[in-house]
């Protein structure tokens, strides 16, 4: 879903179960300073321990922190970075900002 007025520089905070819009400024900003909480690993013991909802949560609570993690270079990034970086070497007057 989309923030409303995100982009605009409007509010940019997600709602509970809302995604981020990458594409928008404010959902961006959002993301590159969001600083999210890292979930407490639990002993198996401990995990085992847990009822069944609770364990639910717990495990959909790291799988979304490990889905934020960033691979920052893979060949694709590298490939990007390098065909940005060219294209601001031969077209120094382009904007590159969008506005």
């Amino acid at each position: 879903m989309s923030i409303p007025g995100g982009d605009a520089g409007g509010p940019d905070r997600a709602g509970e179960g809302e995604q981020l819009q990458l594409t928008t400024l404010g959902g961006w900003r959002r993301f590159v300073t969001d600083m999210p909480s890292v979930p407490q690993l639990l002993d198996e013991q401990v995990w085992l321990g847990l009822d069944e909802d609770k364990r639910a949560a717990y495990d959909d609570d790291r799988i979304e922190h490990h889905a934020r993690l960033l691979v920052v270079q893979t060949p694709a990034v590298g490939e990007v970075i390098s065909q940005v970086f060219c294209f601001t070497i031969l077209h120094p007057s382009t904007p590159t900002h969008g506005g």
